[in-house]
């Protein structure tokens, strides 16, 4: 009995610790496409923040700054640790939940918005404020701001009212449109999108 608990033991520790390696070595090479598909295009590619820096602290610098004949792009890297729900109450206050649906708007005081003055987690869900956007001195005067989600959680929701609505890559959040690594690639390469893909298509 005690070599099979053992054996579980081990079996979840080791799930646990290849879908963090999976996760981190995600996003080197989700940067590495969208770099790849600025160079086809000649676009100026900008890596403002170390590629794992968004994993443990929020900043108002962009992760990635990309500047376009037409336009530039603010780009905010956002991860999902597993298939979670993220629930935002605009594009600056947002929470990742295990179990959805709930009803809105949120998980006890995380999404009234401005209630909760900082970062915080328990088992069950944890709650990120996001700051305004700092753009750097060089900007353009026609900047559209990005939250790629890299990976990409189960789905998005965002609070109105009391209620939630799910938002796919090529929605709105706010001033900002949500992507994954591949939707924000194929826009940069072939222009805006004319729908809203679900993640992963």
């Amino acid at each position: 009995m005690l070599l099979i608990i053992n054996v579980i033991f081990w079996l979840l520790v080791a799930i646990a610790v290849l879908r963090t390696v999976k996760v981190f070595i995600a996003r080197p090479r989700c940067i590495g496409k969208i770099r790849r598909s600025c160079e086809r295009m000649r676009y100026q590619f900008r890596c403002v923040r170390s590629p794992f820096a968004s994993f443990f602290r929020t900043s108002e610098d962009p992760d990635i700054y990309i500047k376009t004949p037409k336009k530039d792009y603010y780009v905010r890297i956002v991860s999902s640790w597993s298939r979670r729900h993220f629930y935002f109450a605009g594009p600056y206050y947002c929470t990742h939940m295990k179990k959805a649906p709930i009803l809105m708007v949120g998980s006890k005081r995380a999404m009234r918005v401005g209630t909760a003055s900082q970062d915080y987690m328990n088992l069950d869900e944890k709650f990120r404020i996001y700051p305004k956007p700092k753009l750097p001195k060089n900007a353009g005067t026609d900047v559209g701001y990005i939250l790629l989600f890299n990976p990409a959680p189960a789905e998005i929701h965002v609070a109105e009212g009391r209620r939630s609505e799910v938002v796919d890559s090529g929605g709105k959040i706010g001033e900002f449109t949500i992507y994954d690594g591949k939707q924000f690639c194929n826009m940069l390469e072939y222009g805006e999108v004319k729908r809203n893909f679900r993640f992963g298509e």
